[in-house]
């Protein structure tokens, strides 16, 4: 049994298939690797050597329907792709002319906490902003291009 186990896996954990047992493990091992990867990579302010100034940036795939954004930094690049830093209004635009588009990807809460929507409701996970208020686009793992790279 995992030691990070709440109190109620750990009494159910007896009745679980050993396949069952190993997903729960490899789905906690993964979430963990991800948050990982997102603090190594998240930089703390405009003067990280690993940020890059402000420009404008686009989704993979929706470059030619003219849909572009405007990041406040980026972050260092995440497998070729680019990892924008943007405020709550831009995150506002970003949400709305996707979801205008046939495409709602999540809502801000009032907290200011992002809400990605995931096609199980189980998958639904959040983005946080920073200290700043700014959100860190590399927490989604889309693919983003950096206009006029």
């Amino acid at each position: 049994m995992p030691d990070w186990a709440s109190d109620v896996l750990r009494r159910a954990w007896p009745t679980l298939s050993a396949d069952d047992q190993r997903a729960l493990v490899d789905d906690h091992d993964n979430a963990v690797l991800r948050d990982l990867a997102v603090q190594m990579r998240r930089t703390d302010s405009a003067d990280s050597l690993s940020a890059t100034p402000a420009g404008d940036f686009t989704l993979d795939g929706w470059y030619h329907a003219g849909l572009r954004w405007h990041a406040e930094r980026f972050e260092e690049p995440w497998n070729g792709w680019a990892t924008p830093v943007v405020t709550v209004q831009t995150l506002r635009n970003l949400i709305g002319d996707l979801a205008a588009d046939g495409a709602p990807v999540g809502r801000i809460q009032d907290n200011g906490v992002f809400t990605v929507f995931a096609e199980d409701l189980d998958d639904n996970y959040d983005v946080h902003p920073d200290a700043d208020g700014l959100y860190h686009l590399y927490e989604l793992g889309w693919t983003f291009l950096r206009c006029g790279d």
